[in-house]
């Protein structure tokens, strides 16, 4: 995906995330699952934290302490997300893929 695509669906994106706002103790955390979801739909190379975070403009140092030491409710994520899913997809014959 390249950031024109990104471009054009970032409203989309941007009001998916907004679900999980409550999952997050602080503005500041939160912002940055925006930045790092969009590294990870981006087209760089390589889609480890420095790569994601020199692409928009962002110290690395910050997506790494999102990831690692930032506190945020990861199951309340877990079982929005899953609630979404469920929601989106609740026909009896549908099917599940994880990768």
């Amino acid at each position: 995906m390249d950031a024109g695509t990104i471009m054009q669906i970032k409203p989309e994106l941007t009001r998916f995330l907004h679900q999980f706002d409550d999952c997050f103790g602080r503005v500041t955390t939160r912002r940055y699952l925006d930045l790092y979801v969009e590294g990870q739909l981006s087209n760089l190379p390589r889609k480890s934290v420095e790569p994601m975070a020199d692409a928009v403009g962002e110290p690395p140092r910050n997506l790494q302490e999102f990831l690692g030491l930032f506190r945020w409710d990861e199951q309340a994520v877990r079982d929005r997300l899953q609630q979404y899913v469920a929601r989106r997809h609740a026909h009896p014959q549908s099917v599940g893929a994880l990768d």
